[in-house]
Formats: C-alpha cells, sequence, structure tokens
C-alpha cells in the first residue's frame, strides 16, 4: 500500500477523529469528547490488530477442523439422531 493510501485509509481517518475530538474535549472541557477520543484512539489500533490476521488461513483451517469432525463423527451423529425420535 503506497503511502497516500495509507494517508487516506479509514484507520487513519478514525485516529485522526479521535484526537480531534480528544483536543477539542480537554480546551473546551466537554467530557463526552474527551470520553470518545479516548475510546476512538485505543479502538484504531486494536482494529489494526486484527485487520492484521490472516483472516483466510483462520477460515481455512476452521473448515478442515469442522470436516474433520464430519468425518470422524457420522456414526455418533446418526445415534443422537435416532435418541431424538422418542
Amino acid at each position: 500500500m503506497s503511502l497516500l493510501g495509507r494517508l487516506l485509509s479509514m484507520e487513519a481517518a478514525l485516529f485522526l477523529m479521535g484526537v480531534v475530538s480528544l483536543v477539542y474535549g480537554v480546551f473546551n472541557g466537554v467530557e463526552v469528547n474527551i470520553f470518545f477520543g479516548a475510546i476512538i484512539i485505543p479502538g484504531v489500533f486494536l482494529l489494526a490488530k486484527v485487520q492484521k490476521k490472516d483472516w483466510k488461513k483462520h477460515w481455512d483451517e476452521l473448515e478442515a477442523e469442522q470436516q474433520k469432525r464430519a468425518g470422524n463423527g457420522r456414526s455418533s451423529s446418526s445415534g443422537k439422531e435416532k435418541g431424538e425420535g422418542k
């Protein structure tokens, strides 16, 4: 991603909004703006951390695990179905 793309990203806009809200709240004594600024700024870093995770790898591993369970649990699931019909 280019530098311009990073500067114009949603994360940068959210971070800037949090900083502006925090500064405005501090200078004007508005507690709500201080609160939202204090919540938005760490939230942006949390969002960036979550986005860095390799989601494709995560979903592939989850799908493989579910297929493995489905392959191993066929006989036990049919037994549960018989018990449900009582």
